[in-house]
């Protein structure tokens, strides 16, 4: 399996931090479980073979993405399916600024998957011709930031302080709070939650608990045996019961019986077939 991770710079780091390329990837299990983590992608599939949706408790297909899809901000997870042999480019946009690269609110697209080209049209299916045509990986981010760059050329850049308030809240979500976030930008508490609706999906409290649960998921990544009354306080929960109630909702389990259930990817739990 190729697995490469590339990080635009200037004014491109802004809009997309971050870009992932798999090749080969085709697990023994046939669906992926993906937990909420205040991410928004651009997936393009470069196998022909399309991907499904399922409804996370019965499992049954209730989406087909061919090609390349657009995927908002999510508040419940998503079961996706892994193969055969999957091989994706994924431009990961930063969670304030992909509304500059859409053109619209990102309220449209809070736990919604959009085909591509009903956004940018026959422009993105173009440039999943051209990303073909390459096989040098390297090459192919080029590309990307290429096609990323026409997109915004000439587009005004995100409000630089919900940015960096949204960067803020996704690096310590359990030390902010929305008073203080309306604080740090000169806004009101009514114009923050109206702007993070706007730019990012999801109000700034929501944003918030997605964000501590992931920073939790991601602390169990090194908890053999956690203590979980500690944990809680430490990840910005009130208390256990609270930390328990929040994995529930935005995972479907537990957190033992995440534990038991998840990969070896952060916030991707392997579902066997039934």
């Amino acid at each position: 399996m190729i697995f490469r991770l590339h990080t635009p710079t200037g004014r491109l780091a802004r809009i997309v931090p971050l870009m992932v390329y798999h090749e080969g990837y085709n697990p023994p299990h046939p669906v992926d479980r993906l937990l909420p983590d205040g991410s928004v992608n651009l997936i393009i599939d470069l196998t022909d073979a399309p991907k499904f949706i399922f409804d996370n408790s019965t499992l049954r297909p209730v989406q087909t993405c061919r090609r390349a899809w657009f995927s908002g901000t999510r508040t419940t997870p998503i079961s996706i399916s892994t193969g055969p042999a999957s091989s994706m480019l994924v431009l990961s946009f930063h969670p304030a600024a992909a509304d500059v690269v859409l053109g619209e609110s990102m309220v449209h697209f809070t736990d919604v998957v959009v085909d591509a080209d009903a956004i940018w049209g026959p422009s993105v299916d173009l440039f999943r011709e051209h990303l073909l045509d390459l096989k040098d990986v390297s090459a192919r981010f080029r590309l990307a930031e290429a096609w990323v760059a026409d997109r915004i050329a000439g587009a005004s850049m995100p409000d630089e302080r919900v940015r960096n308030v949204v960067s803020l809240v996704a690096r310590t979500p359990e030390q902010v709070s929305v008073q203080a976030l309306a604080v740090a930008t000169g806004y009101s508490r009514k114009h923050l939650v109206h702007l993070f609706r706007e730019h990012v999906g999801v109000p700034p409290k929501q944003f918030q608990r997605i964000c501590r649960f992931q920073r939790l998921t991601a602390r169990l990544e090194t908890a053999a045996e956690p203590d979980w009354a500690r944990l809680a306080l430490e990840t910005g929960f009130s208390d256990q019961a609270h930390m328990i109630r929040e994995f529930r909702l935005f995972s479907g389990f537990s957190p033992s019986e995440y534990m038991r259930a998840k990969g070896d990817a952060l916030g991707y739990v392997p579902v066997p077939e039934r």
